[in-house]
Formats: structure tokens, sequence, C-alpha cells
């Protein structure tokens, strides 16, 4: 399946091995969540062009490397594809991140539209679930749920998981 994505949303968890971060989610540099994002979950590879997209002052630099998100099996490490399916509904998702990472409470989201923003998982995924534009929602440096722009029926839904 292909899918266009124009933008990210990451989720992490207060109680990962990040914890020592979230004493004030203003402290948390953007860039230090998706250093973990692509260290974790994109081919190494391909991780010095996201790094230098993602991270430009440019905005449009920015998207361009969210576009790349489109060929995500050119991009994701495809053995950490612990589901892909575009069928999935928000509980299902929910549950399955869930079954995968029992204790959290707080999301990051990176996208173009919901950039910077925390809030739990529930609410981030129906804040980005219809909405037309890709997200990564990244919950810990182990589980992921990426959703695919919808361009042809509905979009990719895939959840990544960093086995440990």
């Amino acid at each position: 399946m292909e899918t266009t994505l124009t933008n990210s949303c990451f989720l992490f968890t207060d109680k990962s091995k990040f914890a020592k971060l979230w004493g004030s989610m203003e402290a948390i540099l953007n860039r230090e969540i998706e250093e973990v994002f692509v260290k974790t979950f994109v081919e190494k590879c391909k991780q010095e062009r996201l790094f230098f997209e993602l991270f430009h002052p440019d905005e449009e630099k920015r998207n361009h490397a969210l576009h790349r998100f489109a060929d995500y099996d050119k991009y994701l490490k495809l053995n950490l594809i612990h589901v892909a399916d575009e069928k999935l509904s928000i509980d299902e998702v929910e549950q399955e991140i869930r079954k995968l990472y029992h204790s959290f409470n707080k999301c990051y989201i990176i996208s173009s539209d919901n950039d910077g923003q925390t809030m739990p998982l529930r609410k981030a995924l129906e804040t980005i679930f219809f909405w037309g534009g890709a997200v990564i929602v990244v919950v810990d440096a182990e589980v992921a749920f990426l959703k695919g722009e919808q361009s042809f029926g509905p979009p990719m839904k895939l959840i990544l998981h960093a086995k440990t």
C-alpha cells in the first residue's frame, strides 16, 4: 500500500526511560523526541538526511522530511512493523498500543496541524485520526503509530514496536 505523509505525530510516555525529561514538557526539545523516533524506527542510512530536514529552520524542508514517510517501506525498519492495516479503528489502535506499552500518560505530537502539543493517548488519536494529513505517534522509544495521508481509500495505519 502506498501512503503519503505530510506531517508527524509523536507520543511519549512518562514512565519510560525518558521519565526524567517529563518534569516539565517545556524543557523537552522537539529535537530530542524526534531524534529518538528516527534513531529507533528509521533505517540508519536514511537518518542523517531526515535529521537535516527535520531540524532545518525552513518549514518547507521540514515538511519535505515528513513527506518522505510516504514511502514508509523505504524509510522505516520493516522488521519493527507490528501491525499494518488500513482498516484499524481508534479503539483498535489504542488497545494494541496499550498491550505493547501499558503505562503512559503524556503524548507529544508533531504535525503541521498540532505541532508540539501534549495530550493523553486517546485524545491524541481522536485529534489526528480523521485528519487528512499523516501522523506519527510514538509511545516511548519502543512503540509508535504511523497514519499515512489519505490518497486512495483509507490511509495505511502502522503500529511499530521496537522489541527490547
